[in-house]
């Protein structure tokens, strides 16, 4: 049975790696691992202060990753290691409107935690529903239903699934573009903004239409006649939606 789990990284320290960069140093904690008892659908919520997080429907194991990483000067490899002692997490299972909820919670009191990220890793067997909030980080999402609600800045938005998605997509970012590649049968009502970018919707199959005002930067329009909303917004980066049979051949990181 799954259980509700308090975990931190001070005796995970004993394996560290340092890259050494010209502007500091990256100093990573060992890999702290949940494995999770989990048989069906569970919505997953991630809340980060800092980090990459990536969400993936798996046939194998289901577990939690957390690896953390402090980005201090070459001459302050004590301080990182200090500062990677701070980084607590919690994980619990609980339940909303759509069922089981796997909720993840990283934080730090660290007074140099704009130096930290902890970057989360979760696989479960099948994604219904995501909601991540993080900052300085990627979020990469690999097969799901369900709805989408992605907040982070200064990374990415990865998202692929071989499933139709038919209810509200929200995604927020800056500084990074924005890749949505579903399947056919999905639906929605655009509204897609890339200041300072491009935003292209390219629909292999099905009925799109273009309404109000659209430009290089903007697009407003309905997929299939959809009313769930698609609010994407990136602020220097560009937006791409695909839709199309088989949207992962060609790779998550893949344009298309």
């Amino acid at each position: 049975m799954f259980r509700s789990r308090k975990s931190s990284l001070p005796l995970l320290l004993g394996v560290l790696s340092a890259v050494t960069a010209a502007a500091g140093c990256s100093t990573r904690a060992k890999p702290d691992l949940q494995p999770l008892e989990l048989t069906g659908p569970v919505s997953v919520h991630v809340e980060s202060f800092a980090g990459d997080v990536t969400i993936k429907s798996t046939d194998g194991p289901a577990y939690i990753v957390l690896d953390g990483e402090a980005l201090h000067a070459n001459n302050r490899s004590t301080d990182a290691v200090t500062a990677l002692e701070t980084i607590q997490w919690t994980t619990e299972l609980d339940n909303d409107e759509r069922g089981p909820r796997l909720v993840v919670r990283v934080d730090s009191g660290s007074s140099e935690s704009h130096l930290l990220r902890g970057h989360v890793t979760v696989r479960v067997p099948v994604v219904d529903g995501v909601y991540v909030r993080t900052r300085r980080g990627d979020v990469s999402i690999d097969e799901m239903t369900g709805p989408v609600d992605i907040r982070t800045s200064d990374g990415g938005i990865e998202l692929l699934s071989d499933q139709p998605l038919r209810d509200s997509i929200s995604m927020f970012t800056n500084d990074g573009n924005v890749h949505v590649r579903v399947a056919p049968g999905s639906s929605g009502t655009f509204d897609l903004h890339a200041d300072h970018g491009t935003s292209h919707v390219s629909v292999k199959s099905g009925k799109l239409i273009v309404r109000g005002h659209s430009s290089e930067e903007l697009f407003n329009g309905v997929l299939n006649d959809g009313t769930n909303p698609i609010t994407i917004r990136t602020t220097d980066g560009s937006i791409w939606f695909v839709v199309k049979p088989n949207p992962k051949l060609r790779g998550i990181l893949q344009f298309p």
